[in-house]
């Protein structure tokens, strides 16, 4: 659904900031209507497109807020409110930022630790799931399940670019890198299978995941 774009010119969305006798919304309402939208699609587990925030804003609904006058302070409210939006900032996706990988043994060591403690707790709420329940899966299962493995992604790129610096491999760091390459590659089945069904997803992310568990464990354990 396309925007109208009567409705864009009339509130100066592509006209800079509305001069002081144009209408626009209320900044409190405005900035209620736009989260309220992010927030319904974080909960519904769907990627929020910056268009789709766009189109929410100049819905009917808006168009029956409270309005006002312009005034510089109220401005700037709407107009940082929208630059927010619009450059997907994490928090307010309610997303961490990926972990980036570093070549400093301690950053890779203490990723590998969280990401083991992390996939722990990605289990227990899997396990605790019903196998017949139709629902949609909790999205703060999968987002447990999607951080495990950008951090256990982030220890190996990490370990990879350490690798490059030295002129003869570590032999144990090398069988520890080949461990967690293992486990990196079942972490990811807690998030592909997301859209089986439920019985199967259960069956085969919990063991997969409990696999990617005990290599981690042994990675951190003879790691130097």
């Amino acid at each position: 659904m396309a925007p109208d774009l009567s409705r864009i010119r009339r509130f100066g969305i592509f006209h800079g900031l509305p001069s002081c006798n144009m209408r626009e919304i209320n900044a409190r309402a405005w900035g209620q209507s736009v989260f309220g939208h992010i927030e319904r699609t974080r909960r519904q587990n769907r990627p929020c497109a910056w268009t789709s925030v766009l189109i929410a804003i100049l819905s009917p609904q808006c168009e029956n807020s409270v309005v006002m006058r312009c005034r510089p302070g109220s401005t700037l409210v709407v107009v940082g409110t929208l630059i927010l939006v619009l450059a997907g900032v994490p928090f307010a996706l309610g997303q961490a930022p990926d972990p980036q990988p570093s070549s400093n043994p301690i950053v890779f060591k203490a990723q590998l630790t969280e990401a083991s403690g992390l996939a722990k707790r990605t289990l227990r709420e899997l396990k605790s799931l019903p196998a017949d329940d139709p629902t949609p899966l909790d999205p703060t299962v999968l987002n447990h399940a999607h951080q495990t493995y950008v951090l256990i992604r982030a220890a190996r790129h990490g370990i990879d670019l350490l690798q490059v610096r030295q002129s003869v491999k570590d032999p144990v760091l090398e069988v520890a890198r080949q461990r967690i390459e293992t486990a990196q590659n079942l972490a990811r089945t807690a998030i592909d299978g997301r859209d089986w069904p439920r019985a199967e997803y259960l069956s085969k992310a919990i063991s997969d995941l409990s696999k990617s568990v005990r290599l981690l464990d042994q990675a951190i354990m003879i790691m130097p």
